[in-house]
């Protein structure tokens, strides 16, 4: 406690050696971060394999970290090597580095408590939400990954609601493959909230991607 970077170094070591046995300190990363590989392509993800990435660059090891289009960053750095390993890798690190794997390690566990529940009600990760003032359409934007898990009456919903129905003319009579096809075209194309005929679509969440969480038709088998 008297050397506050050799602090540092233990508590570091101790929070990457906690993910994998229980020692002094057991983390579990949040289930967001084993998401199957085409929902890894979103903002939030790539933004957090390239952290992660470039943290198993300093310390040497958790496979290689020149692969950051495999998006597997917080998989390899929890699933490390153990022990003096960790340390050894740990002592050398630069200061700027030292202090962001402090906080970088616990924030991998955040997330939302139960994710087979609409989070409507006020919890952990809403009050951090609503702290940071997170604008989640800055980070996350209606895919194909998202729009096939939803029924054609729900993607007809978000149509409507998004304001591409002004412009996808004849689409009450699509198969549902062209509707996603359509929207998730109308989706990627129109992201500046700034501009009249973009708002309604850059702006566009559905009820589970809110802090807190709001139901809504278009989320209910999604």
């Amino acid at each position: 406690l008297a050397n506050p970077r050799k602090a540092k170094e233990a508590a570091v070591t101790l929070l990457l050696v906690g993910f994998r046995r229980d020692f002094g300190i057991r983390l579990t990363a949040h289930a967001c971060h084993a998401s199957p590989a085409a929902e890894r392509l979103q903002r939030s993800h790539q933004s957090t394999q390239e952290v992660t990435a470039a943290a198993i660059a300093h310390l040497g090891f958790g496979g290689d970290p020149e692969a950051p289009a495999r998006h597997d960053g917080p998989v390899r750095l929890i699933d490390g090597p153990d022990g003096f390993i960790v340390l050894d890798a740990v002592r050398v690190l630069p200061d700027d580095t030292l202090e962001q794997l402090l906080f970088l390690l616990p924030v991998l566990c955040l997330g939302q408590d139960h994710v087979e529940a609409v989070d409507t009600g006020e919890s952990l990760l809403n009050r951090i939400a609503a702290d940071l003032g997170v604008a989640m359409r800055a980070w996350w934007r209606p895919d194909a990954t998202f729009l096939t898990l939803l029924t054609r009456e729900q993607l007809l919903h978000v149509a409507g609601e998004s304001g591409a129905a002004a412009y996808l003319t004849g689409m009450n009579g699509w198969t549902k493959r062209r509707l996603v096809d359509e929207l998730t075209a109308h989706f990627a194309d129109r992201t500046d909230p700034e501009k009249e005929g973009d708002r309604p679509a850059a702006e566009w969440l559905p009820g589970l991607m809110r802090f807190p969480a709001v139901k809504s038709v278009v989320q209910d088998q999604a």
